[in-house]
């Protein structure tokens, strides 16, 4: 089965708050996949993305090495919510509507 990589943006309120939006990315194929985060969070002036994975995720890491070498390609950009969805859609990820629920199953 062809490996289907998907996203999910959620806009959690206006600048400044703590966490602005929130991307979830997961794997649809696997049972249990753990989905992992990047949250844009205020900091300093601005919105800044922050990696948020918990080891049980970790995989991933290995299995999408296109996604951090293309997250590595951008360090200290502040890349905005709209540029890391292009390039999550640029390495072929699906967006999924914020009103459909994770099919994923905790571990």
């Amino acid at each position: 089965m062809a490996q289907k990589r998907l996203f999910k943006v959620r806009e959690t309120g206006s600048f400044p708050v703590d966490v602005f939006a929130v991307i979830t990315l997961w794997d649809d194929n696997k049972p249990k996949a753990t989905p992992f985060e990047v949250n844009w969070v205020s900091l300093g002036n601005g919105l800044s993305p922050c990696l948020d994975m918990f080891d049980d995720a970790w995989g991933y890491l290995k299995e999408w090495p296109d996604l951090f070498i293309s997250m590595a390609a951008r360090v200290d950009q502040d890349a905005t919510v709209s540029e890391f969805k292009l390039m999550l859609e640029n390495l072929g990820f699906t967006e999924v509507p914020e009103n459909l629920g994770l099919e994923v199953v905790d571990g």
